[in-house]
């Protein structure tokens, strides 16, 4: 987090903070990184904010927080991430729906996923 310190980042709510956003991800300002806490300019408050931080992610110490971004590139990838794992976990959930797929193409599909033991 120091790394971010006098730079503008993205947070994604997380927690009950997801449910009260409706899932829009905020700008904001990182003031001050200490030893266990950040400090953050929230886009649009008009005061600082003060998180303990785990990692990149902004924990308020109940059920929300935020998860930081440092570039709107990089949020944009985590959620295109998000949609495409779960196009592929409603079309093979099961071990029948991969059943479905050419001998070659299921041996490729292991490989890139590392499945050990083929």
């Amino acid at each position: 987090m120091k790394e971010f310190e006098g730079k503008e980042v993205w947070l994604r709510p997380t927690g009950n903070n997801a449910r009260g956003n409706r899932g829009k991800h905020i700008k904001a300002v990182v003031v001050k990184v200490a030893r266990v806490n950040a400090t953050v300019r929230i886009d649009g408050w008009g005061r600082d904010e003060k998180f303990r931080f785990n990692g990149h992610h902004l924990d308020s110490g109940y059920n929300s927080g935020y998860a930081v971004y440092a570039s709107q590139a990089e949020l944009v990838k985590y959620y295109e991430r998000v949609r495409i794992s779960g196009l592929i976990s409603t079309e093979y959930r099961y071990q029948r729906d991969f059943q479905r797929l050419p001998l070659d193409k299921l041996i490729k599909v292991a490989e890139l996923l590392n499945v050990v033991g083929i």
